[in-house]
């Protein structure tokens, strides 16, 4: 007799064994321990194979589903690709019209003296007078700075009207920050008012670190 054969032997002669008793069992018991034995069969069957089935068919639907979403994300950006490839391209158009409109230089000194020579240059066209001309402390604004520039002028109401039109209207993004006018009550009294004593604040921006 074989090793394999002796060691299948005992197996055997247990199950012959088994089935004797089973055998000699009642009719009504032995139905019971057949039914008994086939439900723990069913069981060690839906554990072993069924369940881990079910878990793994789980899984792989979860995952499909997963797989259907991120197709599904790519496809919609892929159709709109020409839709947000213009809108990229209208922003930057903006941004670079932007840029233009800064004061020449990439710090404030710079940005400074550029922003004197176009109010100077204002002032002179309009037929006004400039009196003096004082650069304030810069403030942040962000990724940007604010240049203002203090300038004392006389001018007639008409010129400082103009002044005030062509800053806000100028090709570079100026703003009037501020505006003092001084006249006394005897002056505007008069038919002819005399040129008027003006404070402006006028404002341009740079952007940080980035010579222009």
């Amino acid at each position: 007799m074989t090793p394999a054969a002796m060691k299948t032997l005992p197996f055997k002669l247990n199950l012959k064994n088994w089935i004797e008793k089973l055998q000699g069992l009642p009719p009504v018991l032995r139905t019971g321990v057949l039914a008994l034995g086939g439900f723990l069969l069913l069981l060690l069957v839906y554990f072993v194979v069924v369940e881990p089935l079910i878990n793994l068919e789980k899984d792989w639907s979860q995952e499909l589903n997963r797989k259907e979403q991120i197709l599904t994300h790519y496809q919609a950006l892929l159709a709109n690709k020409d839709q947000v490839a213009g809108r990229l391209q209208a922003l930057q158009t903006m941004l670079a019209a932007t840029n233009k409109q800064m004061l020449a230089g990439g710090n404030t000194a710079v940005a400074a003296a550029d922003l004197q020579e176009i109010l100077k240059n204002l002032i002179k066209t309009s037929g006004a007078q400039t009196l003096a001309i004082k650069i304030l402390p810069s403030k942040e604004r962000g990724p940007y700075q604010e240049v203002p520039i203090l300038v004392q002028l006389t001018a007639s109401i008409e010129q400082l009207l103009n002044i005030l039109y062509q800053v806000e209207h100028n090709q570079k993004l100026l703003v009037v920050a501020e505006l003092n006018i001084n006249v006394s009550r005897a002056e505007a009294m008069k038919e002819d008012i005399p040129n008027l004593r003006a404070d402006v604040v006028v404002s341009g921006i740079i952007k940080k670190g980035v010579a222009s």
